[in-house]
């Protein structure tokens, strides 16, 4: 590490820039020497070098290595000019005054090393203290981020202790459940009957010991009762947690609120079922073709047909009864583009009948989805009466 001082460096913990030091070291010096000199009188004639320490300590103090070289070097020249013999000079003849002379310039050195080295180890120590509160702090955003996107996705985590049946849960995860966050998460066993029907407790119970007898995971959904005694559907997914030698100490998992899904789900089923109910008790013929294969026909349809069950007619070709003239632009119809919802122009064509009278009927046609695939639903209106082939 650089002895230089860095003004940029907020750990730089010497007080004073380099030219301060110099300054402060030459000052600091003087101002001891002038009050040696001050009393001198009082000594009797003894050098009493070590008043020079002072300036040396408070130098490398605060202007670190250099201020402190400084300083002792000063002291050295300052002592032996001003107070050994022979007066006034560079040299000094007494063996004492040379020990007095080097053991303060050797503790001029000491200590200006010494306090570089604190200077030194406070500034390791301040940067190592910045680095784990940056590293809390990243940690705490990183916690609260996690919060805000477990919160959004409606998804908490949680882990589940084998041993002890004690459950580690997430925020999101009380907020699903209606835990109180100060709290301890309830036991799995205790959860039977409370927190889970019998029923629903039952089989996340069954998944979860299949999970520990073969290790793998599972995804179950359960109805959660809360506290408020709302409910919410949820869909629980783990996995199995071994140790360092491989056996199943518990679960890690995740609780996902699917309610919304599950009452989209509901609510198209029961969509579904009332627009069959429509169609079904409908007295206009409707049927649903895919590839010119027809899957589905409705009773007026049957009876239009002269039918005795839908059987006769689902899983044949239309073109089976299509006047035969009428197979061309029939073929045209089919294979223009569709679009969901967008009804196909009225177009007339003849139906043949299984009994083999001919109906004149005009058809309408819109494209759906019907099993998961688009299939053109066509209802049939008689543009007159049926008359023999």
């Amino acid at each position: 590490m650089s002895t230089e001082f860095n003004a940029d460096d907020p750990f730089d913990t010497r007080l004073l820039k380099p030219w301060q030091a110099y300054g402060f070291a030459v000052v600091a010096t003087a101002a001891t020497l002038g009050l040696r000199l001050l009393i001198a009188p009082q000594l009797a004639g003894q050098p009493a070098l070590v008043i020079f320490t002072v300036p040396i300590m408070l130098s490398a103090y605060l202007g670190g290595l250099r201020g402190g070289l400084l300083a002792t070097a000063l002291a050295y020249l300052c002592a032996r000019f001003f107070f050994l013999d022979p007066d006034n000079g560079f040299w000094t003849t007494g063996t004492p005054e040379r020990w007095q002379l080097f053991f303060i310039t050797l503790a001029g050195v000491v200590i200006s090393f010494l306090n570089e080295a604190l200077h030194r180890s406070r500034r390791r120590a301040d940067l190592a203290i910045r680095e784990h509160l940056d590293a809390e702090n990243a940690l705490r955003r990183s916690e609260a981020s996690l919060v805000e996107a477990q919160r959004l996705a409606q998804i908490g985590s949680w882990e589940w202790d084998l041993d002890t049946d004690a459950t580690h849960a997430s925020a999101e995860v009380r907020r699903l459940f209606g835990f109180v966050p100060t709290k301890p998460a309830p036991r799995f066993r205790d959860t039977r009957g409370s927190v889970y029907s019998e029923e629903d407790w039952d089989r996340l119970n069954e998944a979860i010991q299949g999970t520990i007898a073969n290790g793998g995971g599972f995804a179950v959904t359960v109805q959660v009762r809360r506290p408020d005694q709302t409910t919410r559907w949820i869909l629980m997914r783990a996995e199995a947690v071994r140790d360092k030698a491989g056996a199943i100490i518990g679960l890690r998992g995740t609780s996902h609120d699917v309610t919304a899904a599950r009452d989209a789900e509901v609510a198209l089923r029961e969509s579904e079922r009332r627009y069959r109910a429509l169609v079904e008790w409908s007295p206009t013929p409707i049927a649903v073709q895919h590839n010119a294969t027809l899957l589905y026909v409705n009773p007026a349809t049957v009876r239009m047909m002269g039918a005795t069950s839908a059987d006769d007619l689902i899983g044949k070709s239309i073109f089976d009864f299509i006047r035969p003239s009428d197979h061309d632009a029939a073929k045209e119809r089919m294979h223009a583009p569709a679009v969901e919802g967008v009804n196909a122009p009225a177009f007339a064509m003849g139906i043949i009948t299984l009994d083999g009278a001919l109906r004149e009927v005009e058809v309408e046609g819109t494209a759906i989805n019907y099993d998961g695939r688009t299939a053109l639903l066509a209802s049939f209106h008689e543009r007159g009466g049926h008359r023999g082939t």
